[in-house]
């Protein structure tokens, strides 16, 4: 008697968790959890086996996939919200032309900005600059990326391969 007493509660206590989450979930309030963004976007955006850049801070996340010749791409951008939250939700996604011909900065105040391209310019390195310590983000010029440039960073320049200045083609603020 105790122990089927013991099961009621217990399938009662999960069917209350669940429906709490569902509700969660709904109302905006559960997001996705970092480790699992990357495998929301390919579903939500039904992405199958394109290759992909992903930077995330405790903030952002920003992604790239792309296919093998690099020929077609879909990005995704999700953000933390602040608050009584958890986890991350997507903001935008879809392919756009600055992206594959240029460098597309999309800016989200105190979370940060998300840079991506599909690297027409090569780019090969990102310098962040403050006036104290400089970062450096290293890049294979070769390939697409995506890239969360942290707020209040300073500066922020990129170079090709060879040294020289490579532009943003495009700010979204």
């Amino acid at each position: 008697m105790k122990r089927s007493k013991g099961i009621k509660i217990f399938a009662a206590v999960i069917i209350a968790a669940a429906t709490l989450w569902f509700i969660g979930y709904n109302l905006g309030i559960v997001g996705v959890s970092a480790n699992r963004i990357e495998q929301d976007a390919r579903m939500n955006q039904q992405i199958t086996s394109y290759e992909v850049s992903k930077s995330l801070n405790d903030k952002l996340c920003a992604m790239i996939f792309y296919d093998g010749a690099r020929l077609d791409h879909t990005f995704s951008i999700y953000i933390n919200r602040p608050g009584f939250s958890f986890g991350y939700f997507f903001i935008s996604g879809g392919s756009s032309s600055q992206i594959e011909s240029g460098i597309y900065a999309f800016d989200y105040d105190e979370k940060g900005t998300a840079m991506i391209s599909m690297n027409a310019d090569k780019v090969a390195r990102i310098l962040l600059d403050d006036g104290g310590d400089a970062t450096q983000i290293e890049l294979d010029p070769g390939r697409p990326f995506a890239v969360v440039i942290p707020p209040d960073c300073g500066s922020v320049s990129l170079f090709d391969s060879d040294g020289a200045a490579v532009p943003v083609s495009m700010v979204n603020a």
